[in-house]
């Protein structure tokens, strides 16, 4: 490899690296409130992990919290506040 395909090479995976998180959120709000509407958990922590905001809220002024608590979803409760999720928050209308 020449040494300016290994530049540019670097540069890109140093770009990539900046910008995947940004890009892997693209369409998760959506997911993110299915998921909690589905009680799947596993999808919850996927999407946390992928940089999902843990205090989003859906277009009522809703929390994640506040949705997995009307569920009754303790597994994604759990989820929620290991991540830090903020219990102080109010209902944004």
């Amino acid at each position: 490899m020449h040494r300016i395909d290994k530049y540019f090479f670097r540069m890109l995976l140093f770009l990539g690296s900046i910008l995947v998180p940004f890009v892997a959120i693209a369409g998760a709000y959506e997911d993110m409130l299915k998921a909690v509407n589905q009680r799947d958990s596993v999808k919850v922590s996927h999407l946390l992990q992928r940089g999902m905001d843990v205090n989003t809220t859906d277009p009522m002024g809703n929390t994640l919290l506040m949705l997995a608590a009307r569920n009754g979803d303790f597994h994604i409760l759990e989820v929620l506040l290991t991540n830090s999720a903020n219990i102080l928050k109010k209902k944004q209308i």
